[in-house]
């Protein structure tokens, strides 16, 4: 708070990271590759600075589950409900019968280009649900958005810890499925007993962003970025190709019209979470099989991550133009 007679500086940061797709998301996992990359004894201080800036990025990424959870009405209609499941459906199928049919071509190989399978499900079935959110208010309807928490359960590794166990990818059991869905259970459980804390728990999800983003980062060096940097590029083009184009036409074909806005929302689930670089470490500790590949796994879908951050909306964008019409491609109005 300014005083009389005081006179203060006033930086526009936040404002600024906003400007960037994706922002909250992308800048802070930057910054803290950066930090680790240049002044890791920052991060190994230890107590509460080592704890948040470190070492948060799981106890954050709960937090968020479990605020979105909260926000999972069953009293919402219907159309908001079947949206979001077909999405979550198509996001999270494509990625995984991706992932699937690269493991078949293998031939018994690990890995092509040291992409794993297990990695390539990993960046096309997790999804920045926030991103989905962003773009859904803007350009969708009020069931588009409501659609959105459902969609957020694609940022979590429960459909992904279901699909590579039940298919034998990796070694995962029911308990470690139960622990990655706990928190989204025991949100929707609090939401829809109490609204007041429904509304409450609403702006944990975009508050924790920045401090699980910056914690993911701090966990991988620049150069390891760099070093995945072709691997993840693919990874994205994967991801923009495979969950962001063939949804759109899977969405015509699957939602009833009077319940579509636009097509082109749907486009808006062909991006890579920033919390999917924490999931191969997840594997890892439950399927040692895969630590090998983990530490370049968690590189490569970071890097992804990045990437889709800022090509999904432009993608989103372009497709949104082509069926609006009169609209062009750079136009903000709907």
């Amino acid at each position: 708070m300014a005083y009389q007679g005081e006179h203060t500086i006033q930086l526009p940061l936040l404002k600024s990271i906003q400007k960037f797709p994706g922002g909250l998301m992308t800048v802070f996992f930057l910054l803290g590759s950066m930090v680790t990359t240049w002044a890791p004894g920052f991060l190994h201080i230890g107590g509460f600075t080592t704890g948040l800036f470190k070492e948060g990025a799981l106890p954050m990424i709960g937090l968020v589950l479990l605020c979105c959870g909260a926000q999972i009405s069953l009293r919402r209609s219907g159309a908001a409900l079947y949206k979001g499941a077909f999405l979550t459906a198509v996001k999270v199928l494509l990625g995984l019968g991706t992932g699937y049919i690269y493991a078949l071509l293998l031939a018994g190989r690990e890995s092509v280009f040291s992409i794993h399978p297990v990695t390539l499900i990993i960046a096309l079935s997790c999804g920045n649900g926030g991103l989905y959110l962003a773009l859904s208010e803007r350009y969708g309807n009020s069931e588009d958005t409501a659609a959105g928490a459902v969609v957020m359960l694609t940022a979590s590794p429960f459909f992904i810890f279901i699909g590579m166990g039940s298919g034998g990818m990796a070694d995962i059991g029911a308990l470690d499925i139960a622990a990655s869905i706990a928190p989204v259970l025991i949100g929707m459980v609090i939401g829809n007993l109490d609204r007041d804390f429904r509304e409450f728990l609403a702006p944990g999800i975009k508050l924790s962003i920045p401090f699980f983003a910056f914690a993911l980062g701090a966990n991988i060096p620049l150069g390891d970025i760099l070093i995945a940097g072709p691997q993840g590029a693919l990874l994205a083009l994967l991801t923009l190709l495979i969950t962001g184009l063939l949804p759109v036409g899977l969405y015509r074909a699957g939602i009833p019209k009077r319940w579509r806005s636009s097509s082109s929302i749907a486009a808006g689930i062909g991006n890579t979470a920033g919390s999917a670089a924490v999931i191969p470490a997840l594997i890892a500790q439950i399927d040692p099989s895969y630590a090998p590949f983990a530490v370049l796994a968690t590189a490569q879908v970071g890097s992804s991550a990045v990437i889709t951050a800022v090509l999904s909306p432009l993608l989103f964008r372009w497709l949104y133009g082509k069926e609006t019409a009169g609209v062009s491609f750079g136009e903000e109005s709907v």
